[in-house]
């Protein structure tokens, strides 16, 4: 019995992985000048993953017993689905007639706004919320009890909807052009090869970006149509060799993207699409299993996730993913582990907590702090009995924080310049600016302090519905008071009494961002400048979890219905995310 278990889950990996291999060996586009070693890693990749991985994985019993289960959980969904054909159809068919609705919808739309095409991207909006609002009733039993499920769906939904929406080029989201270069230069490490088409594409980015090109059906037609032609007649330009850094890890989801498209077949628009698809396929499976281990705040959990300007970097090409999805996760693991009642589990979850908040940090170094709480939720969990697993917590968190710290500050040890941002202009220099302070430390603080009431100011949620080079979208205050209130009101009847921890939280997201502000007066600010430069109020998603979930006191007895708790903000979030998209993108797309 056992080796017939082994044998399928063998024959099942071997398919897999072969598939997968194919997928990569056609991605890979050779050229006489493509050095042998590389064709040689190329080649020792597909042996390993077609031979060795299949026969490798059998072997584990962890692995092999995630693998029995996962074709277990195959086999009944089938089952379910043939028992259910008449229900599935049903289903499907009522669908059907939602498209039509919206597509009914659009018709008016378009009379009333005397349109003479069909407006896709409009369409498309419409199909989305009324999309959201069937799969509340499809899945209205689990509403209170799975938060988890209702945010891959939403933001599954929501995040097509953005891919589609917005132009499928660099020079939407902040910065996208060298997160794009860097995820190119991840994709085409193993054939040492750049399309000119991606070349011309991040060249053209500023220019692009200020003119709005591909937001209208003109424009967008003519510039893609030429990049494609580009694309298809393999037109190559020089390897660039810009970057390489502990950052690079943060583009392996879109890497891996681009790599599965090409070796599809699939067009240069849609290879382009599906890296940032990629992206929010991994956003949403990391922040799925965050708010699953969360025992309090997963709808918080929930409507975060699905904050307008999350889910707009979760679909550009960009590192800020990364860092929020793992801080997110790895927080989670730190506060489940304050109302566990096993001691073993407690020490797992707040080792894995550190972990996985040193892999995200490794997007921005200057985070690091959050790791700490880390040590406070370990003296409140084990203040009574456990002086070796506090010791054990504190040592890994400072070996965690040394770590990043070193992969920030070695390599500009070694060479200076690389710490400077020459986007700041020509009077930044990051030695001398961190000279400057040394010098002149209250002088600085005067400026920090400064600052710091504008960026940390309401006002400055207005990021909330901020789509970078689109535009700001509306109704940014209503995200922000929607947010709030639901980490206020989605919190544990039961008192806890764990304030150190909450203000030690606190102070160390304020820390974070008092580095991130400093990092950016030393690398992109000139040189004894009165103000702080390039710091966005992006900047401040990676610590608001935290800080919210833990200003937000227990122990209040809210009598709410949980179905509306969810409901409604989810509602909110979304309608918030497509009014923004329907009128900085689809209004344009004449």
């Amino acid at each position: 019995m056992l080796s017939r278990i082994k044998s399928k889950n063998y024959c099942f990996m071997l398919i897999m992985m072969s598939v997968l291999a194919v997928l990569f060996y056609r991605s890979v586009f050779w050229v006489d000048s493509v050095i042998s070693t590389r064709k040689m890693v190329s080649l020792f990749i597909i042996v390993i993953g077609v031979v060795v991985i299949p026969a490798v994985s059998v072997f584990i019993s962890p692995i092999n017993n995630k693998i029995t289960n996962f074709l277990s959980r195959c086999v009944k969904f089938f089952q379910y689905v043939k028992r259910n054909i008449v229900k599935i159809c049903v289903i499907a068919g009522i669908y059907a007639c939602i498209l039509l609705f919206s597509y009914a919808i659009e018709f008016g739309l378009r009379l009333l706004f005397d349109g003479k095409e069909f407006n896709f991207m409009r369409y498309n909006i419409i199909v989305s919320f009324n999309t959201i609002i069937y799969c509340f009733v499809l899945v209205r039993k689990i509403l209170n009890t799975k938060p988890e499920i209702v945010f891959v769906v939403v933001a599954l939904i929501l995040g097509l909807t953005y891919v589609n929406v917005t132009p499928p080029i660099v020079g939407v989201s902040w910065d996208d052009q060298i997160h794009y270069e860097r995820t190119l230069m991840f994709a085409n490490s193993f054939n040492g090869v750049f399309f000119a088409a991606d070349s011309k594409m991040i060249v053209e980015c500023e220019n692009n970006s200020k003119t709005k090109m591909a937001y209208d059906i003109n424009s967008r037609k003519q510039y893609l149509n030429e990049l494609t032609t580009m694309y298809n007649n393999k037109e190559l330009v020089p390897y660039p060799m810009s970057y390489i850094g502990t950052s690079m890890v943060c583009y392996i989801p879109a890497a891996i993207g681009i790599v599965l498209a090409r070796g599809a077949g699939l067009s240069y628009v849609n290879i382009f699409n599906f890296g940032r698809i990629c992206n929010l396929l991994f956003y949403i499976i990391i922040l799925y299993f965050a708010i699953k281990k969360l025992k309090n705040g997963k709808i918080f959990a929930t409507v975060l996730g699905l904050l307008p300007v999350n889910v707009f970097l979760a679909t550009s090409y960009s590192h800020d993913v990364w860092l929020i999805s793992f801080t997110v996760l790895g927080l989670a693991c730190l506060f489940s582990s304050i109302q566990e009642s096993d001691g073993k589990k407690s020490v797992k979850n707040i080792l894995l907590g550190i972990l996985l908040i040193s892999i995200g940090c490794l997007a921005k170094q200057v985070y690091f702090p959050l790791i700490f709480i880390s040590v406070f939720v370990a003296i409140y969990r084990f203040r009574k009995t456990g002086r070796k697993k506090i010791c054990a917590v504190t040592a890994v968190a400072l070996v965690a924080s040394v770590i990043l710290l070193a992969s920030f500050i070695v390599p500009m040890m070694i060479a200076p310049a690389t710490a400077t941002d020459t986007r700041g202009g020509a009077d930044v220099n990051a030695v001398q600016q961190i000279s400057f302070v040394l010098h002149n430390p209250l002088v600085y603080a005067k400026t920090l302090f400064s600052f710091l009431k504008t960026y940390l100011s309401i006002e400055g949620m207005s990021y909330f519905t901020y789509f970078a080079y689109v535009g700001y979208g509306d109704y940014w205050g209503v995200a922000a008071v929607t947010l709030i209130m639901t980490a206020f009101f989605d919190k544990s009847r039961k008192k806890c009494d764990y304030r150190f921890v909450k203000v030690a939280g606190i102070l160390l997201s304020f820390a974070s961002i008092i580095l991130v502000a400093s990092a950016l007066y030393a690398a992109f600010t000139p040189v004894g400048a009165d103000i702080i430069a390039g710091c966005q109020q992006r900047y401040i998603l990676p610590v608001l979890f935290p800080t919210l979930y833990l200003i937000a006191p227990d122990g209040v007895d809210i009598r709410f219905n949980k179905k509306l708790l969810i409901v409604v903000p989810v509602i909110i979030m979304s309608l918030v995310s497509l009014n923004s998209l329907f009128y900085l993108c689809a209004a344009l797309y004449v």
